[in-house]
């Protein structure tokens, strides 16, 4: 949250099983970014994302934690 966002996005993970990643990709499904969640709250302040539509999937070792979709609005 907050969705859409100004490049400061907090993140927040129920619990942490194993090693989270956070991959994002853009409109064309291409990997633009990824980030390691370390805590239950992990707060990204100006991303490196340009403004668009992002879409998210959270994994850890062996499965998906979650997905969505992420607006940046800079």
């Amino acid at each position: 949250y907050p969705n859409p966002s100004n490049g400061n996005v907090t993140i927040v993970v129920g619990l942490i099983k194993g090693n989270p990643v956070l991959y994002f990709y853009d409109v064309l499904g291409q990997q633009v970014e990824i980030l390691k969640i370390n805590n239950v709250q992990t707060t990204i302040k100006q991303g490196t994302l340009p403004s668009g539509i992002y879409f998210y999937r959270l994994m850890n070792d062996s499965e998906m934690l979650g997905s969505g979709r992420l607006i940046i609005q800079k």
